[in-house]
């Protein structure tokens, strides 16, 4: 208490920052997201992380995939941002990242679209929801469209 009213007192101000080691600069970053994953019924041979919208050919990441659908994506995403695993031309998976996290999620590579499993990442629990909710309703409104039209 006593060292803090000497500085107040002598108008110095004190900053944990002011000259920062590069190792205190690399733990004040935030880390870039890896995502580890496994694809069912793969037959890609690598997995490249791309934004999911705009004309931006920029890669954050790029991973092999193992003989068993096995991947670990070390990402430079920075920024929460949505994302798509891209693993041929129009053969995408949509992903939200946040830096910081440690995905881990199972894709089914006959339907990008379904997600089933994934960890480490509210934002795609989330996601993984919703594409159910969606992939059910369409289920639904295809079951009452074939039996309109045999009707």
């Amino acid at each position: 208490m006593m060292v803090v009213a000497c500085l107040l007192m002598t108008g110095v101000s004190y900053s944990v920052m002011a000259n920062p080691t590069a190792s205190a600069v690399a733990k004040a970053a935030p880390k870039s997201p890896v995502i580890k994953g496994k694809v069912m019924n793969n037959t890609f041979s690598k997995v490249t992380l791309k934004l999911a919208y705009g004309n931006n050919p920029a890669s954050f990441g790029e991973a092999e995939i193992d003989k068993e659908g096995n991947f670990t994506l070390q990402s430079t995403v920075t920024t929460n941002d949505i994302y798509v695993l891209s693993f041929a031309e129009k053969q995408n998976f949509l992903l939200v990242l946040s830096p910081g996290e440690t995905i881990e999620v199972v894709i089914n590579a006959d339907n990008l679209r379904e997600i089933p499993s994934v960890s480490g990442s509210k934002s795609m629990s989330f996601a993984q929801e919703v594409t159910a909710l969606l992939t059910g309703s369409q289920m639904l409104l295809d079951s009452v469209n074939h039996a309109l039209q045999t009707d």
